[in-house]
């Protein structure tokens, strides 16, 4: 884990200031002094370009609130970018959820409740839920994260909403996520039909699982069913998943944000099995096998980089 030594905190103090708009030939020129004086600050430097790489995406909302305040400081600055990346990739979870669930649950709780109709749901950490169960309606939607529904035979198939997509099910096991990029649906028993937002539609059967988008599916392949929902049980299962994905699914049980820095390790593929009641020695075995670094930041955040 990269810890914030006084060498990395200057160096970061440098990457601000060289950025603003009042920098001159002589701010430079002492930059090229701290940066020659020892070899620690060099190093520190070039942690310090990993590390800023990671705020790109909120690089210019960033340039827009310097212009607006020119005496914004290192902390603030740091203090913002945790922020932007909780609001910009993870404010769907905070906002929605909060209006529309009718069951949540924080970082790697776990719950379970039977619908009226006898279906079972389990909810997975941090999830959101919402369903309807009046005037004969038979539906419900995940809104975030995960669940595993067993659905019970009845008049009507049970309506399920899952990233903008209806799977409807008359009797079955199956598991809906919604992962850092996508919408996922694997069957464990039984047979669904999904039907996409372009009305796309295709029947989903036991061990398959299909990955997509409201409007594409983005994948399908065949799973040991025996490890569809596998979280119920404590167990994280990831096949060639990208880091970025598996990096959002252990986060639901650590709590706080983390973030792949860079397409290249936000894209390298992992297999594994991870215990989902320690969520901090997945993270560490995922940083040592793959040669990364980690640096906690303030809010919550954690940035996994090269």
């Amino acid at each position: 884990m990269t810890e914030m030594t006084p060498e990395l905190t200057e160096a970061l103090d440098w990457f601000v200031k060289l950025r603003d708009t009042r920098a001159d030939d002589g701010l430079r020129q002492r930059f090229d002094q701290w940066h020659g004086a020892d070899p620690r600050n060099a190093a520190a430097w070039q942690e310090a370009e990993a590390l800023w790489n990671c705020f790109d995406p909120v690089e210019r909302e960033i340039s827009t609130l310097r212009k607006r305040d020119a005496t914004l400081n290192r902390r603030a600055m740091l203090g913002m970018l945790s922020g932007a990346a909780l609001i910009g990739a993870g404010g769907w979870y905070v906002s929605r959820p909060a209006f529309w669930a009718d069951v949540t649950t924080a970082p790697g709780q776990m719950h379970a409740f039977n619908m009226a109709d006898g279906s079972r749901v389990e909810l997975g950490g941090r999830s959101a839920l919402a369903f309807d169960e009046t005037l004969g309606q038979r539906s419900l939607e995940v809104l975030s994260g995960e669940a595993f529904v067993t659905v019970q035979a009845g008049s009507a198939p049970l309506r399920m909403q899952l990233g903008g997509a209806e799977v409807l099910s008359q009797q079955a096991e199956v598991n809906l996520k919604l992962a850092a990029d996508r919408a996922q649906l694997s069957v464990g028993s039984g047979a669904v039909q999904l039907r996409l937002a372009n009305a796309t539609g295709q029947t989903v059967e036991a061990g398959q699982q299909v990955s997509f988008d409201e409007s594409r599916l983005l994948a399908q392949r065949q799973v040991d069913r025996k490890d569809i929902g596998a979280w119920r049980q404590g167990r994280l299962v990831f096949q060639a998943e990208p880091l970025r994905n598996v990096l959002h699914e252990i986060s639901r049980y650590r709590g706080g944000r983390i973030i792949a820095a860079g397409e290249g390790p936000a894209s390298i593929p992992v297999t594994a099995v991870f215990d989902a009641k320690q969520p901090d020695s997945a993270l560490d075995t995922i940083v040592g096998t793959l040669g990364l670094k980690q640096l906690d930041l303030p809010a919550g955040v954690t940035v996994i980089y090269a």
